[in-house]
């Protein structure tokens, strides 16, 4: 409300006008800030009634040395990674929820495409709790038990086999495949074993036809995400013979190099080239040179880049070449 002093009306004595501005000047000076929080409140965010029921007043809440990541939260320091902007949400909670989807794969180390980063925090509630509703975070209502729940440096989340199963309604079957390699190469054969379990026990999971697909064509042998979504390719495309990570050996054993992909029979290998093969001088001259000692020991090679994923069919093309020419 604005009150409008009229010429009759009763102003402020410069006394009180004074004494205002001191007090305000005080509330917002370096000393008024700087006043320290108790322990735990000072290394970690904290909700604003943990605080209070600490007593901290509520001025000392609004100080400048503190920022509100979300209603109801305070912080010392700005979130500068996803574990941060994690923590920063876990004093808002509700009992029970999890991190899931996305932002678990992200804290499990799976990779993810660029579309899935940056878009909120995915938290996750069990059925007969209502979703989480806040600015920035994506709400699911989950059917959750003890063995899909663990803690990541704290953080909770779905275990990185339930985490894989919920990707499936997310990713295109290449995607879902390169975080499937990771799982498989960082978790071992029980982690596979776990996810089919999940599959065959969750018949009307969103996502389970592609979840079963991919499945069965993880390989902890890929050392790549590109790599993977490639093989996923060359696997739609009818050429299932190609082994990832392949050791090429020459007369008497010689190592020659090691193949993203391998068909041994054909003597033909793929190789996905990053940027950094281009940008990197050293590493484009250790390419040519590999190249050539392949090619000298009767080996073709077919350098794929990332517009080749996006569409595959020169490399088909390219596939079916060399098969003719062996063929004759």
């Amino acid at each position: 409300m604005t009150v409008v002093h009229g010429p009759g009306a009763r102003r402020p004595s410069p006394d009180r006008r004074r004494c205002t501005s001191m007090v305000r000047r005080f509330r917002e000076s370096p000393c008024m800030r700087s006043r320290p929080l108790p322990d735990p409140l000072a290394h970690a965010p904290f909700s604003v009634t943990e605080a209070l029921a600490q007593g901290v007043s509520r001025g000392r809440l609004r100080s400048s040395d503190l920022h509100a990541p979300h209603w109801g939260v305070r912080a010392t320091e700005e979130s500068r990674t996803l574990e941060d902007a994690c923590r920063e949400f876990i004093p808002r909670m509700p009992d029970n929820a999890l991190f899931s989807h996305s932002t678990a794969a992200r804290v499990h180390g799976l990779p993810l495409p660029a579309r899935c980063l940056g878009v909120g925090l995915h938290v996750g509630t069990p059925y007969g709790r209502r979703p989480v509703d806040a600015a920035g975070v994506l709400g699911h209502r989950m059917h959750l038990t003890p063995p899909d729940r663990t803690r990541v440096d704290g953080i909770p989340v779905t275990t990185v086999e339930r985490t894989w199963t919920d990707l499936a309604a997310l990713l295109t079957l290449p995607e879902l495949v390169a975080a499937g390699d990771v799982l498989v190469r960082g978790w071992g054969e029980a982690a596979w074993h776990t996810v089919a379990e999940l599959i065959e026990h969750h018949p009307r999971r969103r996502g389970r036809p592609r979840a079963r697909q991919a499945l069965s064509l993880l390989d902890g042998r890929s050392e790549s995400p590109m790599e993977s979504r490639l093989r996923v390719l060359l696997v739609e495309g009818g050429f299932t013979r190609f082994r990832p990570n392949f050791d090429i050996r020459g007369i008497g054993g010689r190592f020659i190099a090691r193949g993203d992909l391998v068909d041994v029979e054909h003597r033909l290998v793929l190789e996905y080239e990053g940027d950094h093969h281009r940008t990197d001088a050293a590493q484009w001259h250790r390419d040519v040179r590999r190249t050539v000692e392949l090619e000298d020991a009767g080996w073709r090679v077919i350098r794929v880049t990332r517009s080749g994923l996006r569409d595959p069919s020169h490399i088909y093309t390219s596939i079916h070449a060399h098969y003719r020419r062996g063929r004759r």
